[in-house]
């Protein structure tokens, strides 16, 4: 398992949750099926919530293309079959309503 450097729009989901005042801990790169590697951007695994950030919805990102969109429309599959939440996120999102997603996360860990 590698280490990689988070995404700037991970790391504004992140900013966000932390200047809201929020003090649920949330786990980052979480592997929530470690036989295909695959993990969540963020996760509160006592709630099964998680957020996924999708960046380069603009710029031909991974998740727009077809074999990465496939690969993440299975991921999600799986996780909802595990029973988890996840809540996915565009890099727009995140920069113009921050806020907003974080109000996402914390119904869906009510």
């Amino acid at each position: 398992m590698t280490t990689r450097q988070p995404s700037s729009r991970e790391i504004a989901f992140r900013t966000a949750w932390v200047f809201s005042g929020l003090s649920l801990p949330f786990r980052e790169q979480f592997y929530f099926d470690i036989s295909r590697q695959w993990r969540f951007d963020f996760a509160w695994p006592e709630y099964r919530v998680a957020v996924e950030v999708h960046g380069g919805e603009f710029s031909g990102g991974r998740h727009n293309r077809g074999v990465g969109l496939r690969g993440d429309c299975e991921k999600m599959r799986a996780a909802q079959l595990k029973g988890w939440i996840v809540l996915p996120f565009v890099g727009t999102d995140l920069d113009k309503r921050p806020v907003q997603c974080c109000e996402d996360v914390i119904r869906a860990l009510r």
